[in-house]
């Protein structure tokens, strides 16, 4: 069941055939591409004012933090195991979207020199 979220009512989403991992999915790539457009900022200062050496330290932490998640899934219930997993799976559907977004502007970015 949905935590805080009192107003989804997995019934009638199940009717429709929406299962409670895949609404699960959709809010967490929902946050995620939130949380990309509102760090993105304070990403492009940091490298604009030459704070590569705090960007790294970041980067490290989440890693470590990831890391450290994963080598504590198997001791996890299986709530939370299952949260965390569709997490990553959303983390990874992300990665890939954008991957694409990025690559179909620099081939749109290609062709358009190419014309000129």
């Amino acid at each position: 069941m949905l935590i805080g979220m009192k107003w989804i009512h997995l019934n009638q989403l199940l009717s429709l055939g929406l299962t409670e991992d895949q609404l699960y999915f959709i809010i967490i790539l929902c946050g995620m591409f939130v949380s990309y457009y509102i760090v993105q900022p304070i990403v492009h200062w940091f490298v604009a004012i030459n704070s590569t050496k705090v960007l790294s330290y970041l980067i490290a932490s989440l890693l470590v933090m990831i890391g450290i998640l994963l080598f504590s899934i198997q001791q996890m219930n299986g709530v939370f195991a299952n949260l965390l997993k569709i997490g990553f799976q959303s983390l990874a559907v992300f990665g890939c979207i954008l991957f694409i977004v990025r690559l179909g502007g620099a081939i749109r970015n290609k062709v358009k020199k190419r014309s000129v």
